[in-house]
């Protein structure tokens, strides 16, 4: 047994029913730097807080905590999360930093309790995730930066189209094609926006994203004193894949409902979007004066905006349904898309 101890590549330290160290390898040697014949005889909290790094080893805190945890341990035998498997942080003589797992176990004799303690040089080990979280950091830093100039590269686009509408106001046809592009422009840009302030850069919350976007469509279009929107939104959160064409749909169907259902009196326009056996229900209405008979969805007078949204629901792989009996209503039913990998 003695020499399966000394050959061990990890450190290992036994004390007897006292705390007193009555073994101290030549793994424990090489890992701390201390002699056998400077460790066997002492107490143990004093041997391992020796190499401590040296602010804590000011404190006589420290010192206690370590000691009654040992303390404890020889009393009841019991090993405690402290001494399960802690991490510690040595400092060498050289002012070379050492990182260190520690774990003690409790060995029943006839006179008490033992102490048989593993320590394992884990200082490579640290370094190498050291580097994956600060690599990890810097990462999340570069897609935040790219969310964020993204959003700033559109929303330059979008202040661009309202320079040009002022070369283009005695023709409201023009300035409605603006304002449309405008709204398609602000759907993405929400996006990236809130992907930008998110900790989670795969993922929307479609509920704070909607209720973001069907405001600044009506603000848009200056409604919100004749028009009321009424969201049943449920907290769903959807990968950028899926939320981008979800957000250009929404859009296109708001901006359709406040330009056509409601020519001269006030009204209610409605987005639900709820969640069933991994599939999703968008749902749009209006209580507006409704969508003309002779015109169907995948007709080509129907014009760009839903023209756009079929392209978009088949891109999502999904559904479209119109319901006329009262105003227009849109049924979408879809799945979140699958992420594509890029590289």
């Amino acid at each position: 047994m003695r020499g399966v101890v000394e050959h061990a590549t990890d450190g290992i330290v036994i004390c007897d029913e006292q705390g007193t160290i009555t073994c101290w390898n030549h793994a424990l040697e090489i890992i701390t730097e201390i002699e056998r014949s400077e460790a066997i005889g002492q107490p143990i909290w004093e041997m391992i807080f020796k190499r401590i790094n040296p602010k804590e080893r000011q404190s006589h805190k420290t010192l206690k905590i370590i000691k009654r945890s040992f303390l404890e341990l020889l009393k009841s035998g019991v090993v405690t999360d402290r001494l399960k498997k802690a991490k510690h942080k040595i400092t060498l003589p050289n002012g070379e930093q050492k990182f260190l797992s520690v774990g003690a176990s409790a060995i029943k004799t006839e006179k008490g309790f033992l102490i048989s303690s593993i320590i394992t040089d884990i200082t490579e080990q640290k370094m190498a995730e050291d580097k994956i979280r600060k690599s990890f950091r810097e990462k999340n830093l570069l897609i935040k930066e790219i969310h964020h100039r993204v959003k700033n590269n559109l929303q330059i686009i979008y202040s661009l189209h309202d320079l040009q509408k002022q070369f283009v106001k005695d023709h409201p046809i023009s300035i409605n094609i603006l304002k449309e592009s405008q709204n398609r422009i602000l759907s993405m840009a929400l996006i990236h926006d809130m992907l930008y302030q998110s900790e989670d850069f795969s993922h929307i919350n479609l509920s704070d994203y909607i209720t973001n976007l069907v405001n600044k469509i009506f603000h848009s279009y200056r409604a919100h004193n004749k028009i009321t929107p009424i969201l049943d939104l449920e907290n769903i959160h959807l990968n950028i894949e899926t939320s981008v064409p979800l957000g250009l749909i929404i859009s296109e169907l708001v901006s359709n409902s406040l330009k056509h259902a409601f020519p001269d009196r006030n009204g209610e326009i409605s987005i639900s979007l709820k969640s069933y056996d991994k599939k999703y229900q968008l749902t749009t209405s209006d209580d507006g004066i409704g969508m003309p008979k002779n015109i169907t969805l995948g007709d080509s007078k129907v014009g760009l905006g839903l023209s756009l949204v079929n392209s978009l629901v088949q891109q999502l792989d999904g559904s479209i349904n119109l319901d006329r009996s009262q105003g227009t209503k849109y049924i979408i039913k879809f799945k979140e898309l699958e992420y594509q990998k890029r590289f």
